[in-house]
């Protein structure tokens, strides 16, 4: 669908401040759940590991095109523990960004991963014995599904739009 009313690239840059501050003292991050893979169904656990998958491949193309060093904030299993500050520090490496964000948006394989983020069904595998436990996977795999997932994904669908409608 391409929608009536086009915006320019400034215009919508001008709608918000380039840099947002975030006042909250500290950040939501799932404090007191720990889900294993293990917990999950199979096609769950097989969903999410595709999600995990195009989500890693996306944030280590954008760290190169930033020239943004992976840090040591890694957790075992390689899940980053730390917000990474993905600034650009020049028009060549914005552009770079963009470039990646745009091939992303027109990848097959994000296409895939945002078919398996909705596909995941939040049902607990026979592996969470208790009711307790089959509560946080649902709450879990909702956070997965929401959040700044939604967010990347519509950001990168309109880009994809953009993108159809410019050529």
């Amino acid at each position: 669908m391409i929608f009536p009313m086009r915006l320019d690239e400034s215009s919508i840059l001008a709608l918000a401040p380039e840099r947002l501050l975030n006042q909250r003292v500290s950040r939501y991050g799932g404090d007191g759940m720990d889900v294993s893979m293990r917990d999950l169904t199979t096609d769950d656990a097989r969903h999410v590991a595709k999600l995990y998958g195009a989500l890693s491949t996306l944030l280590g193309e954008l760290r190169e095109a930033l020239g943004v060093p992976a840090g040591d904030g890694r957790a075992p299993g390689g899940l980053s523990t730390g917000s990474p500050d993905l600034h650009y520090a020049s028009a060549e490496s914005a552009a770079s960004a963009r470039a990646v964000l745009l091939r992303t948006a027109k990848d097959p394989a994000w296409r895939e991963a945002m078919a398996a983020a909705r596909a995941l069904r939040g049902a607990a595998s026979s592996g969470a014995d208790d009711a307790s436990r089959r509560k946080m996977v649902t709450q879990v795999l909702h956070d997965v599904r929401g959040g700044a997932l939604t967010a990347l994904a519509l950001t990168l669908d309109l880009i994809g739009i953009r993108s159809a409608s410019t050529a």
